[in-house]
């Protein structure tokens, strides 16, 4: 699935490679360093530097001279000046930052969602990630925040010491805290997931220790060592997998990763993604729409919003997670449950913000052939004092999930009570044979819609959340009627 050359170098086909890149000498070069001129066919082993864009526009930095031209190290910021000695301290003679490599002439082609960006990351031979800095003044190495037990020893008449620490118990329990790093600036920063993603290895600078992040594996400063893959990207090695449906699992998982950060300007979501998507399409060789695959749309719709965040008014549509603050749920139990479609896709509207398919969008729908059931909300609340909404047919209410309001009844009944909703069924999930006598043995058919309400023109219908019903929550006639609905 992965195939890498002597020298460590990965590529995706058809890209660029930087133009410009910092030499950055060695030690004995003291505080000079220069900008050299590379060629696509003669581009050397580099490094890159990830690091917080929040707060800055690369159109608008203070870039420095033409190529060939020597700077004064000691003129740059404190994280550029920490990962040239980094890169010098490995033996490396070449490193990309992106307020110093892009040359003035060339800003405008150089966007952070640009192609060019995403081919630096994904050729650089290390990526070094000032993870725990917020901004370029802080560096690489930041103080530790740990306290150290002293440990005295005598062993074979030799006395001494060791400086002992304690992990913290969440780590120790649940690996995946090593690899979240949630709470670290640039995990949260949506720009930066691009370059976490297409890198083939990241050696992350974190406000606690420094992580060592690579294909199948993830390496912390204090020992633990995992088998870990769930952020990397399988095809931007040479051999492609042709797996589509591993390929889309994959996807599903970087969403739930991607939709726990929150850009300052939610237009960002679908532009942020745009690199990784555009290299997932190597693999899924289909349209995208919106954040989606058109050869499994119909099954994408039926993602979960789960830890709903607050979000300004999105121009993404309604039916897409890039319209929602919070994490996407996506996908069903691999191998343990099937998919089986009710709704099918009739035609699409995508209106782009700019040239860019991966890119943002405006004013686009989806038309899709499917049952459309009412839906009413139910007096009676949940264990929890949610809202539950029914069929007309149904003895009982189902849980609603809505995407962007409150689910409790007391907060969000009165604005639910005047809005005409209605049940469009996706399709449905049924148990695989296997699941039998496995934790997976509870499983039973679910049916996967989503709660729609009519747009503000009446002639189009918008997303408001999503539901998991039952074959008791309908009759024989809802679930075989047709009629074609368009969301936007």
């Amino acid at each position: 699935m992965t195939a890498c050359d002597a020298e460590g170098h990965s590529s995706i086909r058809g890209k660029t490679t930087p133009a410009r890149l910092i030499g950055v000498g060695s030690s004995d070069s003291g505080n000079t360093i220069r900008i050299v001129n590379a060629s696509n066919d003669t581009v050397p082993r580099y490094v890159a530097l990830s690091h917080c864009y929040k707060h800055r526009d690369i159109a608008q930095a203070d870039l420095l001279p033409a190529s060939q031209e020597s700077v004064d190290l000691t003129s740059l910021p404190k994280t550029f000046q920490d990962a040239i000695a980094v890169t010098r301290v490995l033996g490396e003679k070449y490193l990309w930052v992106d307020e110093v490599c892009i040359a003035k002439e060339d800003v405008q082609d150089w966007a952070r969602n640009s192609a060019n960006v995403a081919s630096v990351f994904t050729n650089a031979y290390l990526t070094l990630a000032a993870t725990g800095a917020s901004d370029t003044s802080k560096g690489l190495f930041l103080p530790r925040r740990r306290e150290y037990v002293r440990i005295d020893h005598a062993t074979a008449g030799l006395e001494g010491h060791i400086l002992a620490f304690t992990l913290p118990l969440n780590k120790e329990v649940i690996d995946s805290y090593y690899v979240d790093m949630a709470s670290e600036p640039l995990i949260k920063e949506v720009w930066a997931f691009q370059d976490r993603v297409l890198s083939p290895r990241s050696l992350h600078f974190a406000s606690d220790q420094i992580y060592l992040e690579c294909q199948g594996s993830f390496i912390s400063e204090d020992g633990l060592r995992l088998s870990y893959d769930r952020l990397h990207f399988a095809s931007r090695f040479d051999g492609i997998p042709q797996d589509k449906n591993k390929a889309k699992t994959a996807w599903y998982g970087l969403l739930w990763a991607y939709g726990r950060l929150f850009p300052e300007n939610t237009a960002d979501k679908l532009p942020a993604m745009a690199n990784v998507a555009r290299a997932y399409g190597e693999i899924m060789r289909t349209e995208y729409i919106a954040g989606f695959w058109k050869d499994s749309v119909i099954e994408s719709l039926a993602w979960q919003s789960l830890r709903r965040k607050d979000i300004h008014e999105s121009s993404a549509p309604s039916w897409s997670w890039a319209s929602f603050g919070g994490i996407p749920a996506a996908g069903f139990i691999d191998g343990w449950e099937k998919w089986v479609p009710c709704a099918k896709l009739l035609d699409h509207h995508i209106e782009l913000e700019g040239s860019d398919p991966f890119g943002g969008v405006n004013n686009s729908s989806i038309k899709l052939e499917c049952s459309l059931v009412p839906l009413e909300l139910c007096e009676k609340q949940g264990p929890m004092g949610h809202m539950l909404l029914k069929t007309p047919n149904a003895p009982d209410g189902m849980h609603a999930g809505f995407d962007l309001l409150p689910s409790k009844y007391d907060e969000s009944a009165d604005t639910i009570k005047g809005t005409k909703l209605s049940c469009l069924i996706l399709g449905f999930t049924t148990p695989l044979e296997k699941a039998s006598g496995t934790r997976f043995d509870k499983l039973r058919t679910c049916y996967r819609c989503l709660i729609v309400a009519p747009t503000e023109d009446g002639e189009s219908m918008k997303r408001l959340g999503y539901l998991l019903a039952s074959d008791e929550n309908f009759s024989p006639e809802e679930l075989e009627s047709r009629t074609v609905v368009t969301l936007r």
